[in-house]
């Protein structure tokens, strides 16, 4: 899966911008594993070091409707603020299953800076066969299965900033978490008509119900 939509409104976009200019960067290598030579960018760890932005991140995780959907969030971990400046690049590699204590089941990344800001600094993913190349707008945010291969490409021109983390689903397995996904949009799509199928939007919420049960 890889989805990429409005995550962040203008508020939000504001306050979270707000809290970046005092806040203290480090080398991103301490936070690499193996491939620790192929990474050059600078970081801020949101849970440790900027609180306010971990506190307003988490809210707008566990609130959005379309990333619950997609998602079913359970765990939000170890988000990272990340600066690319010229020269700077993140090589291919793997995100690691475990991260701190738990399974990270998705990866994200929330794009900060308008894309034409910057040159270069492209988010590319291996999927099945095929490599997909993502620059986001600010507020938008991109969501994918984690296990993929991926990379960052060196920064040319300006500057890329981007909050990147890591969700442990209550779903497990990402063909039921899509399924679940689907069903309840219909759901809600059924309940906002004019003269809603109550019955139907009843029934539908059941089999949701029995269908999370089951996987959670």
């Amino acid at each position: 899966m890889i989805k990429k939509f409005n995550f962040l409104d203008a508020s939000s976009l504001g306050k979270l911008t707000d809290q970046l200019q005092p806040q203290v960067w480090s080398d991103g290598k301490k936070s690499a594993r193996g491939d620790i030579l192929t990474k050059k960018n600078k970081q801020i760890l949101l849970q440790k070091d900027a609180p306010k932005i971990f506190e307003l991140l988490y809210n707008c995780i566990f609130q959005h409707f379309d990333l619950r959907l997609l998602a079913r969030p359970k765990l939000l971990m170890r988000p990272v603020l990340n600066r690319y400046d010229v020269g700077d690049h993140y090589d291919w590699h793997f995100d690691s299953p475990i991260i701190d204590t738990g399974r990270a089941d998705l990866s994200f990344t929330i794009f900060l800076d308008p894309s034409d800001s910057y040159d270069g600094g492209s988010l590319q993913i291996e999927s099945l066969g095929t490599r997909y190349e993502v620059k986001g707008e600010p507020g938008e945010i991109l969501l994918y299965s984690n296990g993929q291969r991926h990379r960052v490409t060196e920064v040319t021109k300006g500057s890329r900033t981007c909050i990147v983390g890591w969700i442990q689903s209550w779903i497990r397995d990402s063909t039921a978490r899509e399924d679940a996904a689907l069903l309840e949009r219909e759901i809600h799509k059924l309940s906002n008509q004019s003269d809603p199928p109550i019955e139907t939007v009843s029934n539908l919420t059941a089999v949701l119900n029995h269908f999370l049960w089951r996987e959670v």
